[in-house]
């Protein structure tokens, strides 16, 4: 039994709000009308049938299908400022068990969301599909510390292995490699091969990282900015360190998504710490996956980011964080079919994660299959009631399906202002209230005229005002908005497609049809 061994339901907050619009293009594209590839119909059977069939299914076994979820080591020191160390080394071992060629490691979000929950081992296995856990406490005392770990099998909820390790804290990394090789070894070892090495950095420096990751994660404007700090210190005393380039990369993307931060100068220096981690370490698939995703989404070069994430994808096949910016690169190509397999691959390693099952709701929207894209936005609330657009996504069906009395409810509960007053401005419309409609839009440009462009570019498309939209979208084009990064694949720009302006303004974004399949970009999945 995992229960009683963790104490605290924590939920991972990501700053979802004003950055979920700028991360919207990365994140999310929905497919535009027609036919949707015969790839995709594959996918949609595929996964129809695996989460049809996953809860009667039998567990994994090591034997048939080594795999493994790092559960968040509790925090047994009594302060819960220390609790960045518990999570950070739960999440350290977690990344480097998944470099094992062959061993299927679930990711930080799905893990960490059983942080807390009294919970037997069979049940936490059987939601994640995995044959074997990883659970134990973190200990801090001053300069020392204790980790005792139990390695769970799924089937019997067994031990399969159980250790206890007394170390000074800087001697975390070859700790960390310790417990990597015994892990690996109880997991058919000679399979798998053997563990990878953790990259040691100055002790003080990696502490810094660890409390600056954790502050990123809560995504807040406050966070990030205290976040900055920290990394900034740690850069101090280790200035070449990868890790602490690409963390403070982050930190300045996400204040430029929250407006904290110009956003030329937020992902200028992102691009800028990024090539610096390639400098220390030219084959970092991190930070060529954080290459790939400024040129696609700030640059508008699909190339370029192509290019990146090619190479990120050889460096790191398996990696979960570098697959995710790829399947977006996907969709921002315009190829449905292989990031619906990609992201389907994703759901496997992450199931817990609402970002996942919201991308499944485009895909079914887009094949106009409402009642299942309404299924898996559903999902993502009860995932995460405060996604932000959860309920507007599920309002958009509604009103994509003729009812726009449907959607006007879902918008009711709708927390997030700009998601609520475009999903407004569209539906008052469709329901022939036009001053209800004007209003909503009116707000929507007092509010989010700077940041948000394209998207009352949207609402004008989708009122049947083409040359407003078309004004809008050049505003968007001299803003930089990252909004335009999803143009080919939009839904809500279809009223324009018939418009010769519309084509011009795909090709001088490098967008067109034609460009889009010239980008040469391939995604080998991981076996």
């Amino acid at each position: 039994m995992i229960a009683g061994r963790l104490r605290r339901v924590t939920a991972q907050r990501v700053g979802w709000l004003e950055r979920v619009k700028r991360m919207r293009g990365p994140l999310v594209a929905v497919a535009s009308v027609g036919a949707v590839l015969s790839g995709l119909v594959g996918y949609y059977t595929t996964y129809r049938a695996v989460t049809e069939t996953k809860t009667v299914s039998a567990l994994p076994t090591i034997e048939s299908d080594p795999s493994i979820a790092v559960l968040p080591l509790v925090n047994l020191g009594g302060d819960k400022e220390q609790e960045f160390f518990s999570d950070g080394l739960s999440e350290e071992l977690l990344n480097l068990l998944a470099q094992v060629p062959r061993l299927r490691v679930i990711a930080r979000t799905s893990s960490f969301s059983f942080k807390g929950k009294d919970l037997p081992a069979e049940t936490i296995a059987r939601q994640l599909n995995v044959a074997a856990l990883l659970e134990g406490s973190v200990r801090r005392s001053g300069d020392s510390i204790r980790v005792q770990l139990h390695l769970v099998r799924a089937t019997d909820s067994s031990r399969m292995w159980s250790a206890t390790y007394d170390r000074p804290v800087q001697g975390v990394f070859q700790l960390q490699d310790e417990i990597a090789s015994a892990v690996v070894a109880q997991l058919k070892g000679t399979l798998l091969g053997a563990a990878p090495k953790a990259r040691p950095m100055d002790p003080q420096a990696y502490e810094l990282l660890l409390r600056g990751q954790e502050l990123l994660r809560q995504g807040s404007v406050a966070s990030s900015q205290r976040a900055v700090g920290l990394l900034e210190q740690g850069l101090a005393r280790a200035p070449r360190e990868p890790r602490l380039l690409l963390a403070l990369g982050v930190a300045h993307q996400l204040q430029a998504e929250t407006s904290d931060r110009p956003l030329a100068e937020g992902y200028g220096r992102a691009r800028t710490l990024a090539q610096q981690a390639l400098a220390a370490d030219p084959d970092n698939a991190d930070a060529h996956a954080m290459l790939g995703n400024i040129a696609g989404v700030f640059d508008r070069d699909l190339p370029g980011a192509a290019s990146h994430l090619q190479r990120a994808l050889a460096v790191a096949p398996g990696d979960t964080p570098v697959l995710a910016r790829a399947a977006r690169l996907l969709l921002l190509l315009a190829r449905e079919d292989a990031a619906g397999a990609a992201f389907h691959h994703l759901a496997q390693r992450d199931p817990a994660n609402p970002r996942w099952h919201r991308l499944v709701g485009d895909w079914h929207a887009s094949a106009r299959r409402w009642d299942e894209a309404i299924a898996s936005y559903a999902k993502v609330l009860e995932l995460s009631p405060s996604f932000a657009g959860g309920h507007a996504d599920i309002a958009r069906v509604h009103l994509w399906r003729g009812d726009p009395q449907a959607a006007l409810a879902e918008l009711q509960r709708e927390p997030w202002d700009f998601a609520r007053l475009i999903g407004l401005a569209r539906v008052h419309h469709a329901l022939g209230q036009r001053p209800e409609s004007d209003a909503a839009l009116a707000a929507l440009v007092a509010r989010y005229e700077e940041s948000g462009p394209s998207n009352i570019a949207q609402v004008h498309a989708f009122r049947g005002e083409p040359d407003q939209s078309f004004a809008w979208l050049e505003k968007a084009v001299r803003s930089n908005d990252t909004g335009l990064s999803r143009l080919p694949v939009s839904r809500d720009f279809q009223s324009l497609h018939g418009d010769p302006r519309w084509g011009a303004l795909l090709r001088r974004l490098g967008k067109s049809p034609e460009q889009l399949a010239a980008v040469r970009f391939h995604v080998e999945l991981p076996k």
